[in-house]
């Protein structure tokens, strides 16, 4: 049955080194006053720069608040019932992926247009229509959809380029793995991975030569933007996310909980080898090589004996696995087995 009405609203932004100069431009419809929320080194690596842009443009801040320190329902709840934010008219999200979306579960609870100002290029989460939370104790919380994204992003490049190469490298990893879910057509997809992974390696390059060039600036977009933009279509009527297979994401979230892997691993680490992990499922031979390749270059995991920690993953994975039904622990572990066996076979 036909639904009566359906409302999709598309991730727009701002980049460069002045996007800051262009915030009253778009906030201006929402109103004057603003809340900002943020993690505690994200406030402070913006605060030479976004506090004087806002005071240019007569955009009064409220209240600068921390974000709780987790993505967890009960920081999200502590935000909720603030004073500060329940008076403002805008909330401005500042931070990485948790503090993203940890501000944006509490724009959409008390019903106020969220601004996201990342502050590190690995994340896609102020493009996403749905948060991320986990438990106190680390582990995967679930996805908790909301009306919509951020209504604008600022991507401040001179601000993103003070993040640790690694962080860009996961960022890229993070985009490969959004890319890779969003295309249903083979062909396309494919043809768009070969112009992922030629200005990927460029970008990297360049990044790491602390080089804001051209190809740099493309991976932003496409990290930080295009990287959530399949959340904003893919969803049921209800709202809810469309169900899928076992995705590169499924495996951090696997893991996430264990101290030892999480104080050791970053999100796009995981998706990486998450990403290997499908293609060894799929049979995607020529797809498995082009991965393969590139990880190589840039030091991306190819399985688990890339990972610290190796026998930690293998455990908490079958484990994890074994939960859903014995079939699916099975297909899990010979997919890792199959991708130990591929990688010691590559030159």
């Amino acid at each position: 049955m036909a639904i009566s009405h359906e409302s999709i609203y598309m991730p727009s932004f701002t980049i460069g080194t002045d996007a800051y100069d262009r915030i009253g431009e778009v906030t201006g419809f929402f109103g004057e006053q603003a809340v900002i929320i943020g993690g505690v080194t994200a406030l402070e690596k913006v605060h030479a720069y976004l506090l004087p842009a806002l005071a240019q443009q007569d955009i009064r801040v409220l209240e600068v608040v921390p974000y709780g320190g987790e993505a967890t329902m009960e920081s999200v709840a502590s935000l909720v019932t603030n004073p500060f934010i329940q008076a403002g008219q805008m909330i401005f999200g500042v931070g990485g992926g948790r503090a993203l979306d940890t501000a944006k579960l509490a724009a959409d609870k008390t019903h106020k247009p969220f601004f996201a100002f990342p502050t590190t290029p690995s994340t896609g989460a102020a493009a996403t229509a749905v948060a991320t939370l986990y438990q106190e104790d680390g582990t995967f919380g679930g996805y908790f959809p909301v009306r919509r994204p951020a209504v604008h992003t600022f991507l401040h490049t001179p601000i993103l380029m003070t993040a640790p190469w690694e962080h860009f490298r996961a960022g890229l990893a993070t985009a490969l793995s959004h890319l890779w879910a969003a295309q249903s057509q083979q062909a396309l997809r494919n043809e768009m991975l070969t112009s992922f992974l030629q200005y990927g390696e460029q970008a990297l390059t360049d990044f790491k030569n602390h080089t804001l060039s051209a190809a740099v600036e493309k991976a932003f977009i496409q990290i930080i933007i295009q990287a959530g933009m399949p959340t904003v279509f893919g969803r049921t009527a209800d709202g809810e996310a469309a169900s899928r297979e076992f995705s590169a994401q499924d495996l951090y979230h696997v893991v996430a909980g264990v101290p030892s892997i999480r104080q050791t691993t970053c999100f796009g680490e995981a998706l990486a080898l998450g990403l290997l992990l499908l293609t060894v499922r799929r049979r995607q031979e020529d797809v498995y090589r082009q991965l393969y390749a590139f990880y190589k270059k840039i030091g991306l995991p190819c399985s688990l004996a890339d990972m610290a920690a190796p026998e930690v993953w293998a455990r908490e994975i079958a484990a994890a696995s074994r939960e859903e039904n014995e079939s699916a622990a099975a297909a899990f572990q010979q997919a890792l087995a199959e991708l130990a066996d591929k990688s010691k076979e590559q030159p």
